[in-house]
């Protein structure tokens, strides 16, 4: 009788990724040099299809009919504008974040970010984010100033509730966890030409 021949220590699925962590440490140990310029390689052509990946917004919200939404706004306090935008239909809810998230990705620039006060851009800042949330909650007029003109960013000022004001519309209208891919990412420095 033939004996069975066991493998001591693993139970999963065999897949294309299983042993890929000793390959490489294999790779590091054995053959570092080529493995290093391999690696770089690797990270340059990832660096270069992230940056041609092009952010354009999907379909947005009227201007007016946004900036009615944003002119409900007061501080930090979104309540209003998510109480009237829940009374609009899916559509609108996310045409209202596509717009939304086109005008904070608009403001996304190193220029910009420079111009925030304390907490102007050093090589991170995780706030930044919450400061162009603030721009745009001072209305249209303004929002246009500063993206033609980043020295005018408010100093120590943000709205980081203004992030959540389509998601909580949502929920308000369909008891229903809001999950939308808008054609533009706010998160700071997706805006590639912004920061060159």
């Amino acid at each position: 009788m033939k004996e069975e021949r066991r493998f001591p220590g693993y139970s999963g699925d065999w897949d294309k990724d299983t042993g890929i962590e000793a390959y490489y440490e294999w790779r590091w140990e054995h053959d570092r040099e080529n493995f290093e310029i391999e690696m770089r390689q690797d990270e340059e052509r990832m660096a270069r299809e992230s940056l041609a990946e092009v952010q354009a917004p999907k379909k947005m919200m009227s201007e007016e009919m946004f900036w009615s939404f944003i002119s409900l706004v007061d501080d930090e306090d979104t309540e209003a504008a998510i109480q009237k935008l829940a009374g609009l239909g899916v559509r609108d809810i996310k045409q209202f974040e596509e717009t939304l998230s086109y005008k904070l990705f608009q403001l996304d620039t190193e220029e910009h970010a420079r111009n925030i006060g304390v907490y102007s851009y050093k090589d991170e800042n995780e706030h930044f984010l919450y400061f162009r949330c603030a721009v745009i909650t001072k209305g249209r007029d303004f929002y246009e100033l500063v993206l033609q003109n980043p020295i005018h960013m408010p100093e120590n000022d943000t709205c980081e509730p203004l992030l959540d004001l389509a998601s909580e519309a949502y929920e308000l209208r369909t008891g229903k966890i809001f999950e939308y891919d808008t054609g533009c990412d706010y998160e700071t420095f997706s805006n590639h030409k912004g920061w060159e």
